[in-house]
């Protein structure tokens, strides 16, 4: 069996990273899987980078077509009522086939914005080849939107976006959630499945208009523990420069400053409690975060590297969560296997990353108060901490190991290619 999967980026984001290992998942378990990408980044040989057609015809048609969806977008962008407002498009300037260097049995789409053009690339293949998409978030099923933020209208169909803040049905958000349809149901049912990362993510799947009818299967991502996997935490922080005595607590994201990592309730937390200020605080991720000066901080940027990564969450004593929305968590995952417990919120599908008492201590989301207590404790308790992280590597592989992910993912694909014969 011949997988191929087509992604924007192939280690650049949360979403690229949980690709790249499903796909390393089935390179494991036996499975012929490559990435199609637009932006490569790795050496990995079974990652190929997308190659546009060089004929000048083509170059031509490629850039008329970029201009033509950025003007599409300033349009957009100037009928909202809010200007920084922005959805995400379902289109890009490279349309119709991308696979002719490549012929697999079966497609995995996964955070493939701005590179795929969803209405030609499903009607092109809709009808020749098996597809699954993995959904990440919440941008499949909606009109534009990664997360709605409490918004429901993509159960109908999206129209008057509250973050475009317009009170007309036929907006950008309607014009999105249109041409998703269409390009979904230029797709036999029996071809197309989407696979959630959490029960939380599909029950909102299967609750929206664009999905209601079509097969939606959860699939916890999976995590190489060979890498992500405890060990000497004093070691880790010497090798960081952190002096083995700090206590240090640990926020990261592929981008520390999204508002929706709420980077502002960890930093009130800390700055309202006398135990925590006297804590070293390390955060990684793009972007930038700051504390005031009082805090001891220190920002480590974006680190690309799961060794790197896995060292990182070995120095830190508690690893804090506190996302206002989250598909899955898995950053909070990568914690854990490392042996280092986690506080966060509880929200989206955090909790089927995060068991209270058992990997980490889940608060109600937004609860500041909660928040400080949790990793407050988990600061002062030794024991605590000890009993969080001691079953840690049973708990990854028993739930989210490489082996699990593949064998769900090859149950699906072999149904597929059957059904195809």
């Amino acid at each position: 069996m011949n997988v191929l999967h087509l992604s924007t980026y192939d280690v650049r984001g949360g979403a690229a990273r949980a690709a790249c290992r499903q796909h390393r998942a089935l390179l494991e378990a036996g499975v012929n899987s490559q990435m199609l990408v637009r932006f490569k980044e790795s050496d990995d040989d079974t990652v190929l980078r997308y190659e546009p057609p060089r004929s000048p015809w083509a170059r031509v048609c490629r850039v008329g077509r970029r201009r033509w969806l950025r003007h599409a977008a300033g349009r957009a962008r100037k009928a909202a009522s809010n200007p920084a407002a922005s959805l995400t498009d379902d289109r890009s300037d490279i349309a119709g086939a991308i696979l002719d260097e490549v012929r697999p049995d079966v497609i995995n789409v996964h955070f493939a914005t701005g590179f795929l053009d969803f209405p030609s690339f499903f009607a092109h293949y809709g009808n020749s080849l098996p597809i699954v998409v993995t959904m990440h978030d919440m941008w499949p099923f909606t009109g534009g939107c990664h997360y709605a933020g409490g918004c429901d209208r993509y159960r109908r169909a999206c129209g008057i976006c509250p973050f475009l803040g317009v009170s007309r049905e036929a907006d950008l958000s309607r014009e999105i959630w249109n041409r998703k349809s269409l390009a979904f149901t230029s797709v036999p049912k029996q071809r197309l499945v989407f696979v959630a990362n959490s029960h939380w993510l599909a029950e909102d799947a299967r609750s929206s208009s664009l999905l209601r009818d079509r097969r939606t299967e959860v699939i916890h991502y999976g995590l190489d523990t060979r890498v992500y996997r405890p060990g000497s935490r004093p070691s880790a922080k010497e090798a960081l420069g952190i002096d083995p005595a700090e206590t240090v607590i640990l926020f990261g994201a592929a981008y520390a400053g999204d508002p929706r990592k709420g980077f502002r309730y960890l930093q009130e937390a800390v700055e309202g409690s006398r135990i925590l200020q006297g804590c070293l605080c390390l955060s990684v991720g793009g972007g930038h975060v700051r504390f005031s000066p009082a805090i001891r901080h220190r920002h480590l940027g974006q680190v690309d590297s799961d060794v790197l990564l896995a060292a990182v969450y070995r120095a830190a004593d508690v690893f804090v969560m506190p996302s206002l929305e989250e598909a899955f968590g898995q950053t909070a995952l990568e914690s854990i296997a490392c042996g280092t417990p986690v506080a966060a919120f509880a929200a989206g599908g955090i909790p089927e990353t995060v068991e209270d008492g058992v990997s980490g201590v889940l608060c109600p989301v937004g609860d500041v108060g909660s928040l400080r207590r949790a990793v407050e404790a988990l600061v002062t308790d030794g024991a605590l901490r000890q009993r969080l992280s001691g079953d840690c590597t049973s708990f990854i592989r028993s739930r989210f190991s490489y082996g699990l992910n593949a064998q769900r993912y090859v149950a699906i694909y072999e149904q597929l290619t059957t059904s195809r014969t």
